[in-house]
């Protein structure tokens, strides 16, 4: 496994300058990277099944032992043993602020039913970072993370018995002492406490926690063991989270960490219901799946209740419906949206009567005519296509920056009529940039607009 640092914001003053000096030194060859991981270039990602930390949470021992003797005696002298105990400390019931990197969909968003909604999280090791079954094997190429991403209907989640103070995701704020005391009581079950509401060690009793109640049905079917004995078992989660290195040049953390940008992501092994009709609201929880193989097998009509450390909503959109990437491929591969048809190019024309070649592949390309004064002042005719016309048309010349926008006019020789497209660009960049009352302030528009690639 290789290690990376874990960093979030630039270590000194002059990161960057020294970062870009390195990075030239690297290139000249006078600097060598045989200390450091394989470089990615620029989107490529490298993926790790998991990324455990040096020492998982809990309680640890520590036993050192000094020995005294005389360097041509091999008999002992003294000595000297010690023991020491300390608790490593993680995040169990709570993240902490910035954990979530970021989460899809989004929250309040739409998309389509196929979806596996996944959150992505800053720190590359906090899935592992606790301990929810050993492996006595080191060979073993996956770990079963604490984290699992969970989806539910609305309804799932309604249970009557529990729905004072639920939150917009069907989540309820209870202490573990409360918590323990309805799973003493009967009402629900819990791998939060014990079978007989007392808590784990290290547990407070005034903790608080977000939980949402799971009806015991819905429950086996997310961790029943897959061949059918009475127990619970978490070791499809292995599977759904995972550590993601990514060369983070032109994203917005370029510049932290050197340009390598590592993350943990935790994915849902639920996509939406395929049976629905209708946009449908779905809730994710991120939940804690610690002691879960401890709690007893039920099929009765009790409740469990999981700690939830993030929840957001999603609308869920039936089968087959509209969706942007299959309506944009659409486009990509028709160009009906973005120019006339030719169809409708047929229909135009007499019988017996074509257009010129040079024409027609201008109107195939997206072009359309429009109205245009020269600066002379005499009316004519000018091509014009829009910035989303899916068809790549390659000009004779290099990029230039342009103080006016009128030399980005390119006369088509063939049909003698000239091409505005990249000068009407340009004027709505600049009517952009003048409306925008910091950035007109700030710089002098002869000097800093018009750059065209």
């Amino acid at each position: 496994m290789v290690v990376y640092p874990i960093c979030r914001t630039p270590a000194q003053p002059r990161y960057l300058p020294r970062r870009y000096a390195r990075k030239e030194l690297v290139r000249s060859g006078l600097l060598a990277l045989d200390s450091e991981p394989e470089q990615l270039d620029p989107g490529q990602e490298r993926l790790y099944s998991f990324y455990l930390p040096p020492m998982t949470a809990g309680l640890h021992h520590i036993e050192t032992e000094q020995s005294i003797k005389l360097s041509d005696d091999t008999e002992k002298l003294d000595s000297i043993k010690a023991k020491q105990s300390f608790i490593v400390v993680s995040p169990r019931y709570s993240l902490p602020d910035g954990s979530v990197h970021s989460i899809y969909p989004p929250q309040g968003h739409t998309d389509n039913v196929e979806i596996l909604p996944h959150i992505v999280l800053s720190d590359p090791q906090l899935p592992w970072t606790r301990t929810v079954v050993r492996e006595e094997d080191p060979s073993v190429r996956n770990r079963v993370p604490w984290l699992a991403l969970l989806v539910f209907r609305q309804e799932e989640l309604q249970d009557p018995k529990f729905a004072e103070g639920k939150s917009n995701t069907l989540a309820v704020t209870r202490t573990l002492s409360q918590l323990g005391t309805m799973v003493a009581g009967g009402q629900c079950a819990s791998p939060v406490v014990k079978a007989d509401g007392g808590l784990y060690a290290g547990d407070s009793p005034s903790t608080e926690a977000n939980f949402i109640f799971v009806h015991r049905k819905l429950f086996n079917a997310l961790f029943k063991s897959d061949n059918d004995q009475p127990v619970y078992d978490v070791s499809r989660y292995k599977w759904l989270a995972h550590t993601r290195n990514i060369n983070t040049a032109g994203m917005a953390n370029s510049g932290i960490d050197g340009e390598v940008g590592v993350f943990s992501v935790v994915i849902s092994q639920r996509a939406g219901p395929l049976d629905i009709t209708e946009p449908t609201d779905l809730v994710v929880h991120l939940v804690n799946i610690e002691h879960i193989p401890e709690l007893a097998h039920s099929t009765g009509d009790d409740s469990v209740a999981l700690c939830s450390l993030e929840s957001w909503s999603f609308t869920c959109l039936p089968p087959n419906s509209f969706n942007v990437y299959d309506a944009l491929r659409h486009v990509g591969t028709t160009h009906d949206v973005f120019r006339i048809s030719p169809d409708q190019i047929k229909k135009s024309l007499k019988d017996g009567q074509s257009l010129p070649a040079r024409l027609q592949r201008r109107l195939l390309d997206g072009f359309v005519m429009t109205n245009y004064r020269t600066q002379t002042g005499e009316p004519t005719a000018a091509w014009m296509r829009g910035p989303l016309v899916p068809t790549i048309i390659r000009h004779v010349g290099e990029a230039r920056i342009s103080r006016s926008g009128h030399d980005l006019q390119i006369l088509d020789k063939e049909t003698g009529i000239m091409d505005l497209t990249y000068c009407i660009a340009w004027q709505l960049g600049k009517s952009l940039a003048v409306a925008n009352q910091v950035w007109s302030v700030k710089y002098s528009l002869p000097s800093h607009i018009g750059r065209i690639y």
